[in-house]
């Protein structure tokens, strides 16, 4: 089994990078006990949302800082959201590649002309400590969602050397495409 997320950027129709991101400890935490736990207290009708629920999309001008686990925001962010987020699951017919697929477009006029350095995705938290285990923090289980809110969950850079700074120039439209995948 594989898991990966990547990164497509494209300005109008044309890709200007596609990259692998690096994951924070906030993705990374919420993956493992989504994986190892499923469904939290179903059996009190709770609903959980996962990490997509709220999600969005930023960009920044950062091209000198590298991707590290630890991170909690982008360095230098464009705090403007996307014009349009969507977010879908998708299996493909042999079932073997499952992907979520986050896209964000932001029409023209809307950020500012740039250089694009880094991309983050956010994503809504279930609890206020990721790495608590119920057995410590049984009150972990009775949160009906997003005790964090949103964080910074996936992050790519140019200073990671996995794309080349992007030049934008605002009269156009920008859309970033990122996948979290897994394949057997």
């Amino acid at each position: 089994m594989k898991i990966r997320g990547k990164f497509v950027v494209k300005i109008d129709d044309e890709i200007v990078a596609e990259a692998y991101n690096r994951w924070t400890r906030h993705f990374v935490g919420e993956l493992t006990l989504t994986l190892t736990t499923g469904c939290f207290r179903a059996d009190y009708g709770r609903t959980s949302y996962g990490i997509s629920r709220n999600s969005t999309v930023r960009v920044g001008t950062d091209t000198t800082t590298p991707t590290s686990l630890y991170m909690t925001d982008l360095v230098s962010k464009i705090d403007t959201a996307p014009n349009s987020m969507s977010v879908g699951c998708v299996k493909t017919s042999d079932y073997s590649r499952y992907y979520t697929q986050y896209i964000a477009i932001w029409q023209p006029y809307v950020l500012p002309s740039t250089t694009i350095g880094e991309i983050g995705v956010y994503g809504t938290l279930l609890d206020e400590t990721v790495f608590t285990s119920p057995a410590v923090n049984p009150s972990y289980f009775y949160k009906n969602y997003a005790g964090q809110g949103l964080k910074l969950i996936a992050r790519v850079s140019s200073a990671d050397g996995v794309f080349s700074p992007i030049n934008y120039s605002n009269d156009s439209i920008l859309r970033v495409e990122y996948y979290f995948e897994i394949r057997w």
